[in-house]
C-alpha cells in the first residue's frame, strides 16, 4: 500500500531542511543537531520522489501509443530524477531572479524521453500531446537554444496530480545531449546545468550548431564531416563494441545502473520488470553509496524502457564504448 504524502507546506519545508543540510555551512551549529528532523524530512522527499514513478509510467505508455500513431518506432524511456541532482537543483534556485524554487513545484522529478526521427515528428506528436493532456508549460529549446547550446522541445503534462516533463528529442538532439553528459561524468563538470569552463561551453554551442545544420539535411563536405568527427574523438574513447537494435518490445523493464566517475563505466547493471523490486532496489542501492564517503564518486540511476539498446540509445553517456560508432553512424547518414 502507498504511504500517504504530507501536505504540500511539509513537502516544501522537508525539501529546504535537505537542501540547507547539503549547502548551507550554517545549517550544523553546536547548538542545533537536527538529525531526527532530518531523517524525517530524507523521508518526505524520497516519498513525494517515488510518487512520481506510476504517473511517469502512465505518461510513458500513452506516449508510446502516441508516436505509433505518427508513424514512427517507439524509443522512450522514463526516469525519476535522482535524489542529489532534486536537492542540487532546489539549491540552485536560492536567489535566482525568478525566486526560490520549492521541492513542490518542481516539474522534472518525473521524465520520459521520446527519441523520434525529424523534427516534423516532434512537431506532429507534440500537437498530439496538447490536444489530448493537460499542458502546464512548454518549451522550445529549438526555435531558441539555451546558452548552453542545448536544443530539444519539453512539455510538462499533469498526470494524477504530478508533474512529468516530456522531452522531445531527434537522433542529432539525442546525439549532443549523450556528448554533455559523457563530458560531464568523465571530468566531473555539470555542463549540463550551464555550469563549466567556457571553453567547453563555446565547443558544446558550437556543436550544436553542426549538428543543426546536418539535422536540417544540409549537405557537408567531407572536410566538415571529417572536423567533426575529429572534434567528438578528442572527448570520447574509441568504440570496442557496437550495439544496434534488433527489435522492439512494448513490455517495460527497469534497469539499475551505477556509474563509477573514477572508473568512467558502469560498475553495475541489473534489470527488473517488477516496479516495486526495481524501486526498493534502486532506494537500497542509492542509500548504500548515500551512507559512504565516497556518494560524489559515484552515480545510482534506475531508467524505464523497453530494452538496454533502448537504454543505449536514450543514455548513451552511460555506454562510452558506444559512443564513436555514434557519432559515426550519423556522419554516415548524413
Amino acid at each position: 500500500m502507498t504511504a500517504e504524502l504530507p501536505s504540500k507546506t511539509k513537502i516544501r519545508k522537508c525539501g529546504e531542511m535537505v537542501r540547507a543540510s547539503r549547502y548551507d555551512p550554517d545549517f550544523w551549529n553546536e547548538s542545533f543537531s537536527p538529525v531526527e528532523e532530518l531523517v524525517e524530512a530524507r523521508r518526505v522527499v524520497n516519498l513525494y520522489r517515488r510518487a512520481h514513478q506510476l504517473p511517469m509510467t502512465k505518461v510513458r505508455n500513452g506516449l508510446a501509443s502516441m508516436v505509433s500513431t505518427i508513424g514512427a518506432d517507439p524509443v522512450l524511456a522514463q526516469t525519476l530524477k535522482r535524489t542529489p541532482r532534486i536537492i542540487r537543483k532546489l539549491h540552485r534556485s536560492v536567489g535566482s531572479s525568478s525566486g526560490t524554487t520549492s521541492l513542490d513545484r518542481l516539474e522534472d522529478i518525473g521524465g520520459v524521453r521520446v527519441i523520434v526521427p525529424d523534427q516534423d515528428h516532434v512537431t506532429r506528436l507534440a500537437d498530439r500531446i496538447n490536444s489530448i493532456w493537460q499542458v502546464r508549460r512548454e518549451r522550445d529549446y529549438v526555435v531558441q537554444p539555451q546558452p548552453s547550446g542545448y536544443w530539444a522541445r519539453h512539455i510538462v503534462v499533469v498526470r494524477d496530480d504530478r508533474f512529468v516533463e516530456i522531452q522531445l528529442r531527434t537522433p542529432w538532439e539525442q546525439s549532443w545531449a549523450d556528448a554533455v553528459e559523457a563530458a560531464d561524468s568523465r571530468l566531473n563538470l555539470t555542463l549540463k546545468d550551464g555550469d563549466g569552463p567556457e571553453s567547453m561551453r563555446r565547443y558544446f554551442a558550437s556543436l550544436r550548431r553542426n549538428c543543426a545544420l546536418a539535422s536540417w539535411a544540409i549537405q557537408w563536405t567531407p572536410i566538415q564531416s571529417e572536423r567533426f568527427l575529429r572534434l567528438a574523438n578528442e572527448l570520447f574513447s574509441k568504440a570496442t563494441t557496437r550495439n544496434r537494435e534488433d527489435s522492439m518490445s512494448q513490455s517495460l523493464v527497469h534497469f539499475l545502473l551505477v556509474y563509477s566517475f573514477d572508473e568512467q563505466r558502469l560498475i553495475h547493471q541489473d534489470e527488473f520488470t517488477d516496479t516495486k523490486l526495481a524501486v526498493a532496489a534502486y532506494e537500497d542501492t542509492e542509500a548504500q553509496y548515500r551512507n559512504s564517503a565516497d556518494i560524489d564518486r559515484f552515480e545510482v540511476v534506475l531508467v524505464g524502457a523497453d530494452s538496454i539498446q533502448t537504454v543505449m540509445r536514450t543514455h548513451g553517456h552511460y555506454f562510452k564504448d558506444a559512443d564513436e560508432a555514434m557519432f559515426a553512424d550519423l556522419l554516415a547518414s548524413h
